[in-house]
């Protein structure tokens, strides 16, 4: 019997075929497997979610604002008002445009006492950013799900990290714009489309923060690998950069806006005149000390990553973002935070890496690697619980802002508007929102006497940055010019200013003190011997008015007036007053940062010829006419709220107005008779 040949598969009843396999999806357009997108972001929004918890607390009060940040937030600010760029302008200006793009259209600036409220707001959106861009980026190098989002918890709970992304700083404003390049030129799919919006973001990041382009060789390492060396697909990349570029020359011509060179181009500030290992190191050993769990991570991520190819153009990276301090002219090294981000992929990857290659090993000696890998890992995490836990509750609950928010506040609430007060940039921010326009220290000139020397100056702000850099212009003998970090320079003009001054108000305490100093042009040791002076004669005449039988006085305002405490002009107004009625005097409050020797500019009235001093009452009316009739510099700042008058003079107080010991005029202890007018 012959047996018949197998037909057809086709041929057979549906019952006898065998079963199919269904046909694979086709893969998503960024190379992950089907559904993986609504995965990613089911994983990324509890990562955003902390990232934007922990960065959010105490936003404004931690860290210390810096002179870069001062003067960026500056610029944001007159970008938000529609004036321009104001005097803190960085070049290139394209950072200031983001971030005062973002007060404008959220109305930032109503949320917040200050403009570093503001500014802070729109660089906790970019840090959202950079930690949601970070995840993508490890999915799109090959690191699994889990993988990436704890990549973003790095980047969301290092206190380095978050530190660092605070600071309105130009580099943290171009981190996504980066991140963003380099995920979009390590795509496979739509080479074209991914490599001209790779080439279109590297060009906002450049010309955001021009330390991003050293990250051109990477983006071009990812865009060739993806491609496989394509050259019809390479040109659409050089296309788009060109083309940028010329575009922002045309631009920058047109509006005026090329770098001006005293703002550090190619670098968003200028810095210290030195580079090189040195300060390489001292950055280094600034982020170890912030941050020492990620910093050895860093250092053991970096060895293990380049054993892995996926992982290596971000070890070159780092290794490029390092090489900042080499470069003349260049910022401190502490402005390459967006080597943060490939940080935090190196030391999941490297993890990651070792364990898959201990799973393909087929010796049992293989598995080595990756249980010290696996037990190094354990070891991290628990550190960085410990030291981040401490570390995050001191950025959270330190404000560590404050000195500089009331130094701001002194020098607009006691100088007057006219005043010349140099200062460096950190505190543009509210300078500029009250319409002053202070010196810059590289503006004051040692000698002459002309518009531009320290003798023209009234007052110089002493910041801790001002006090490192005096420090180095003394330790490099007087000579020369050194930089404040990334602030104005500093040379004998400012020191000069500095060396010949009293202080007049201080904030803060040790290294963080920010002092107040009134210039004095005949120099310190004349200042010093007329305000020994000025003090006897306040003591002798205060002595006296305590003892006018019209003033009524607590025992501790009676002190401080024979103690020579108060100011001049308030013992004069006082005696032309008491001329006219009997007054209650409530103290003699000192201003916040004011202590002794500075004379106290503040008196607080309580009552008028017995009566409760309030508005209307006939007394309060009289002593307010003979308080407003005053000339300068006798001419005093009102205010009637509380059942109480508080009268304040502007600061410095002026030296030489009392009479001298041998004039009859000292005896206050008696009415005067001297009117009004004539004080």
């Amino acid at each position: 019997m012959t047996a018949l040949a197998p037909g057809p598969a086709h041929a057979r009843p549906e019952h006898l075929r065998a079963p199919q396999p269904a046909a694979p999806e086709p893969p998503a357009v960024d190379g992950s497997p089907p559904g993986g997108r609504a995965w990613a972001l089911l994983a990324a929004l509890p990562v955003l979610a902390v990232a934007g918890a922990v960065g959010a607390a105490g936003l404004a009060d931690a860290p210390a604002r810096s002179a870069a940040e001062g003067a960026l937030t500056a610029s944001a600010y007159a970008v938000a008002r529609g004036d321009g760029l104001g005097p803190g302008r960085l070049d290139p200006p394209l950072a200031a445009l983001q971030v005062g793009g973002w007060d404008a259209l959220t109305d930032a600036l109503s949320r917040w006492d200050g403009a570093l409220g503001a500014g802070r707001e729109a660089l906790l959106l970019c840090h959202l950013a950079a930690v949601a861009l970070t995840m993508a980026l490890a999915r799109r190098l090959g690191l699994p799900r889990v993988a990436a989002a704890v990549a973003g918890l790095v980047l969301a709970l290092s206190p380095l990290a978050v530190e660092e992304a605070r600071r309105v700083t130009a580099p943290g404003v171009a981190t996504p714009w980066l991140l963003l390049a380099l995920w979009l030129a390590a795509g496979r799919s739509r080479a074209r489309f991914q490599l001209a919006g790779s080439a279109a973001a590297l060009s906002v990041a450049a010309l955001t923060a021009p330390v991003t382009l050293l990250a051109l060789p990477v983006v071009a390492w990812l865009a060739l690998r993806s491609t496989r060396g394509r050259r019809s697909v390479l040109a659409v990349p050089v296309t788009v950069l060109t083309g940028v570029a010329a575009l922002y020359a045309v631009l920058a011509t047109a509006a005026s806006v090329w770098p001006e060179g005293t703002r550090g181009w190619p670098w968003p500030a200028s810095g210290a005149a030195g580079s090189g290992t040195g300060q390489l190191w001292d950055a280094l050993r600034g982020w170890a000390d912030r941050d020492p769990v990620l910093a050895v991570a860093a250092v053991v991520a970096v060895a293990l990553a380049t054993r892995s190819r996926a992982l290596r153009p971000l070890v070159a990276l780092v290794g490029l973002l390092l090489l900042v301090p080499f470069v003349p002219g260049a910022p401190p090294a502490g402005q390459a935070v967006p080597v943060l981000p490939a940080v935090a992929v190196l030391v999941v990857g490297a993890v990651v890496s070792e364990a898959r290659r201990a799973r393909s090993a087929r010796s049992a000696t293989g598995w080595l690697p990756a249980i010290t890998v696996a037990l190094a890992a354990c070891l991290g995490v628990l550190a960085a619980g410990q030291a981040w836990t401490a570390t995050l509750r001191g950025l959270v609950d330190r404000d560590a802002d404050a000195a500089y928010r009331s130094a701001a506040a002194w020098v607009l609430s006691s100088l007057p508007a006219e005043a010349r007060v140099a200062t460096d940039d950190a505190l543009l921010p509210e300078l500029v929102a009250a319409g002053r326009a202070p010196v810059g220290y590289a503006a004051v000139e040692a000698d002459g006497q002309g518009a531009d020397s320290w003798r023209s100056l009234d007052v110089v702000v002493v910041t801790p940055a001002l006090r490192a850099a005096l420090a180095e212009l003394r330790a490099a003998g007087s000579t020369g010019t050194v930089g404040t970090a990334e602030s104005d320079v500093v040379d004998e003009g400012v020191a000069a200013a500095v060396r010949n001054s009293v202080v007049l108000a201080t904030f803060g305490a040790g290294e963080g003190a920010i002092e107040v100093r009134r210039v004095e042009p005949d120099g310190a040791g004349a200042a010093t011997a007329a305000q020994e002076a000025d003090a006897a004669a306040r003591a002798r005449v205060g002595t006296a008015l305590a003892g006018n039988a019209r003033l009524d006085l607590p025992a501790p305002a009676r002190r401080q007036l024979a103690a020579g405490r108060v100011d001049s002009r308030v013992m004069v107004v006082l005696a032309l007053a008491l001329g006219e009625q009997r007054l209650g005097v409530a103290g003699f409050p000192a201003a916040p940062g004011e202590a002794a020797p500075t004379p106290i500019r503040t008196v607080t009235v309580a009552s008028a010829d017995g009566e409760p001093v309030r508005d209307g009452a006939p007394a309060t009316s009289r002593l307010l006419e003979v308080l407003r009739a005053q000339p300068e510099p006798y001419a005093p700042q009102l205010s009637l709220a509380g059942g109480r008058l508080t009268v304040t003079f502007p600061a410095p107080s002026p030296l030489g107005l009392l009479p001298a010991p041998e004039s009859d005029d000292a005896d206050l202890s008696a009415p005067p008779t001297t009117s009004p007018e004539d004080p």
